[in-house]
């Protein structure tokens, strides 16, 4: 055998090695589930309970039947502050980095939406010391647009999907005020443009209304992410609304009823800029 021949050979056999030794400088993954779960103020969510004391004048009252979000780009944050994304595992809530959280019992009276709730986030991540979670309230543009009768789960809920936008509701909040008893707050992206539209041909869109989320000094394996449905309204005139304009909001662009909840997820809205959300935080 040739000297090349020999060194080839030696090559060859140091290849898998490598590989093989590659592999094991990789970190091992865990498992970890973030928490989810709703309330209005300091009071635990409840479908179809009345709640008090709410809106900007801290004396309204509103009955919450439905309460749904879609969440993505899970990241864990470190104690040097770097970012990890979190891979999450695929069921039938959970599909390519798209996870879909649900507060609400349709089997309880009074309340709407899916028979089931899903309050957590599965996924693996390499072990560390986490101090930190972030995340974007929403669906990602690149599916946003898709045919949601044919879309896999958990895009396929139909109910989910705003037909006059073509594309999801990120985050829906169906309710009840003594002044509006159709009141809903739907949040989606809005001024939407492109071939088609209402085809799902979308290149764009004026107002894309994602929240980013950013909670830190929190333990991702025991603490909780609260939505709280009170600090979404706190800003807000619960019991009537602008003529002309749906019950509550539902992201119109010029709808000024809106201003109160998107300055409550830090949305920028016709004049006024975006700012830091308030309606997540940690329990």
């Amino acid at each position: 055998m040739t000297s090349r021949a020999t060194r080839l050979l030696g090559l060859s056999l140091l290849a898998p090695l490598a590989f093989v030794s590659a592999c094991d400088d990789a970190p091992a993954r865990e498992p970890i589930s973030l928490a989810f779960a709703a309330t209005v103020g300091d009071e635990p969510f409840v479908c179809g309970q009345t709640f008090t004391g709410l809106g900007a004048s801290a004396d309204q009252s509103l009955t919450i039947r439905d309460a749904r979000m879609y969440v993505h780009n899970v990241r864990l944050v470190t104690r040097e502050g770097d970012e990890v994304a979190l891979r999450l595992d695929e069921d039938a809530f959970q599909h390519d980095g798209l996870a879909y959280i649900d507060f609400a019992d349709s089997g309880i009276a009074g309340c709407e939406g899916n028979p089931e709730t899903r309050l957590v986030i599965n996924g693996t991540a390499p072990a560390g010391d986490y101090v930190g979670v972030r995340f974007t309230m929403g669906v990602p543009f690149e599916t946003n647009h898709d045919d949601a009768s044919i879309a896999a789960s958990p895009l396929n809920i139909t109910d989910m999907f705003w037909a006059w936008q073509s594309g999801y509701k990120f985050l829906r909040v169906d309710g009840a005020s003594v002044g509006l008893p159709a009141w809903r707050f739907h949040l989606g992206s809005t001024g939407c443009e492109g071939a088609d539209p209402a085809a799902g041909m979308v290149t764009s869109c004026a107002a894309p209304n994602r929240v980013e989320v950013s909670l830190m000094d929190m333990d991702p394996a025991t603490d909780t992410i609260l939505l709280d449905l009170g600090a979404l309204v706190d800003s807000v005139d619960l019991d009537t609304q602008t003529v002309d304009t749906p019950p509550g909001c539902m992201s119109g662009a010029t709808d000024p009823d809106c201003l109160g909840y998107f300055e409550a997820l830090g949305l920028p809205h016709g004049a006024m800029a975006a700012g830091t959300q308030r309606v997540f935080r940690v329990d």
